[in-house]
């Protein structure tokens, strides 16, 4: 959509202003693929770690389920220990008793000797039986105890590995806050505000320190904020940048290519990326330019005051969590 909008407008004012050659025409219109391929790159990258992390969050769900069902399968198995135990004793002692009664019985009832070996053998059967029993009953617990002590081992790395990981994400994304806002102390009195969100450093500048009312063209002092923020990209190459132009929900009553909110927006977040780029090596494909438009405010427009915060340009820093992706596809 957004591709046919700029497509649109620069076919627009090539008719209205007979000004741009079809070479620049063209070159915009490169532009405009390597923007959206950036973006549609970026969107899969983002989907690609929400589904990772998604089915991480299930495994160790359904880790944590076999390691509930073998709490209560070892809790059944001691149960069933302490009564073959229990039985056990009981058995052996009417085995001894059989075996005192037999042993009397040889002394002064001969007559019933015959009864008392077969009761002695039914016994001595009985016992062995649940000796055998027990020992299988033995063997199978600690079977399952030693299963339920690997998941356990293996979950607690899991979740070592992982905690590890997003502690150095987020000592990455202070770290870049805090180099950002090293570089840009000068600019905090003037419409420029820094913070952590979802992960990501968003550096928020308002139109009064960027742009002239109704313009998409970077002020000297915007420049200088853009020029030094650069450098810190320069610096820092494994940082992605999204820029997003945002308005207040005046209506824009535009001429030529830029007719309203939405194509002002889209315009202003374009002339930052281009003033990032300009004498810097960053490279562009780290770069997505976003307009949106009166759509997302962070206050409501009720008042004079609210509708200048939201007139603002935000520049979003993401690093790229390589170690962290990695954790998530294992």
């Amino acid at each position: 959509m957004m591709k046919k909008i700029l497509i649109g407008i620069t076919v627009l004012s090539i008719v209205m202003t007979s000004c741009v050659s079809m070479e620049k025409y063209a070159a915009l219109e490169s532009k405009n693929d390597r923007l959206n391929k950036q973006y549609s790159i970026t969107k899969d990258e983002l989907a690609a770690t929400n589904s990772e992390n998604k089915r991480l969050l299930e495994q160790n769900k359904q880790l944590r389920g076999t390691i509930s069902n073998n709490e209560k399968d070892i809790e059944r198995l001691n149960d069933e220990l302490k009564q073959l135990n229990a039985e056990y004793s009981a058995a052996k002692k009417k085995y001894e008793e059989t075996t005192a009664a037999y042993m009397a019985q040889l002394t002064g009832k001969n007559n019933d000797l015959t009864s008392a070996r077969l009761l002695l053998e039914e016994r001595e059967k009985e016992l062995n039986e649940k000796e055998s029993r027990l020992e299988v009953l033995q063997k199978e617990y600690e079977e399952r105890k030693e299963h339920m002590n690997d998941l356990t081992r293996k979950l607690e790395e899991k979740e070592q590995e992982l905690k590890k990981a997003l502690e150095e994400k987020e000592r990455a994304i202070n770290e870049i806050r805090q180099k950002v806002a090293d570089a840009l102390v000068g600019f905090e009195n003037k419409g420029l505000k820094i913070e952590v969100k979802d992960g990501k450093v968003y550096v928020s500048m308002e139109d009064k320190l960027l742009f002239a009312s109704g313009s998409w063209t970077v002020s000297a002092e915007g420049m200088k904020a853009i020029t030094e923020l650069s450098k810190i990209l320069e610096e820092n190459t494994d940082i992605n940048v999204m820029v997003e132009g945002h308005t207040d929900n005046v209506a824009y009553r535009g001429k030529n290519e830029v007719k309203d909110n939405w194509d002002l927006s889209v315009m202003r977040a374009t002339a930052i990326v281009k003033a990032l780029l300009k004498n810097s090596t960053i490279a562009p494909n780290r770069i997505t330019a976003s307009g949106r438009g009166e759509y997302v405010p962070k206050v409501d427009n009720s008042t004079k005051e609210n509708r200048a915060i939201n007139r603002r340009t935000e520049i979003i820093l993401t690093p790229k969590y390589v170690e962290l992706l990695d954790i998530l596809s294992k």
